[in-house]
């Protein structure tokens, strides 16, 4: 006499090279009662970011995910009036600025200068992730408060930092 029955399904969460997390699906095979166990497989893998499912072993080099302890960043908000320069903290993940009155001049990593010279005008930077660590925006990067000028910096950075780099100008 045959008997049936349903095969074990079990999973395993793994990650793919580039950090995408995926669950592999294993399946343990129906074998006939007094029959010793069969060896489980691998019948596929879906990805945890599309919901697609791939039938077969998952792409060579999947394995353990990365374990990330958080990165402490703190937000703060400084307020410039000229004539001040700031210069953003190593490590800085969003910077936005907000111009009261103008003149001010961003100068950007490659060196690339923005004077703004109206009130009001806003600009965000943000970079993107770097794996399990927050992103970190290119540096040197400088906020020029012109005399006569005020601007507000909003940035999250590092804790330990404490801050940014400001000199004043005469």
């Amino acid at each position: 006499m045959t008997t049936c029955c349903s095969p074990s399904l079990t999973s395993q969460p793994l990650c793919l090279q580039d950090g995408t997390p995926i669950t592999v699906l294993i399946e343990g095979a129906c074998v006939d009662c007094g029959t010793a166990a069969a060896q489980p497989a691998v019948t596929g893998w879906v990805d945890l970011t599309t919901g697609a499912f791939t039938p077969g072993p998952p792409p060579a080099g999947a394995g353990p995910c990365d374990q990330c302890d958080p990165t402490p960043l703190c937000p703060q908000l400084l307020g410039l009036s000229g004539p001040e320069t700031w210069a953003m903290p190593e490590g800085t993940e969003s910077v936005s600025i907000q111009v009261a009155c103008g003149p001010v001049i961003v100068t950007d990593c490659a060196g690339n200068e923005t004077q703004i010279n109206e009130c009001g005008t806003g600009l965000n930077w943000s970079a993107p992730p770097g794996g399990c660590a927050p992103g970190r925006l290119c540096t040197p990067f400088t906020v020029q408060v012109l005399d006569g000028a005020a601007a507000y910096i909003n940035f999250l950075g590092p804790c330990d930092q404490g801050g940014a780099t400001m000199s004043g100008e005469n």
